[in-house]
């Protein structure tokens, strides 16, 4: 797919987490703050055709995710 999003929880218990794209950090991901579930916590920008390398890295706390969706 060219762009993905990622699902989480949100609570005054987590923490968060970092995503990288080939190697670069884009984004820094906060989950603490008024309960949700399932939420959209993170789109990434369209990525281009072909393969790519997606990490995602916890950077304080617990991080509660529940899916990952890919679209073209």
């Amino acid at each position: 797919g060219n762009t993905f999003a990622i699902y989480g929880n949100v609570g005054p218990s987590y923490g968060g987490f970092d995503v990288y794209i080939e190697g670069e950090k884009a984004d820094t991901v906060t989950l603490s703050g008024g309960a949700a579930n399932s939420k959209r916590v993170y789109t990434s920008s369209d990525l281009g055709d072909g393969s790519h390398i997606v990490e995602i890295k916890c950077n304080n706390g617990s991080a509660d995710i529940d899916g990952i969706a890919l679209w073209k």
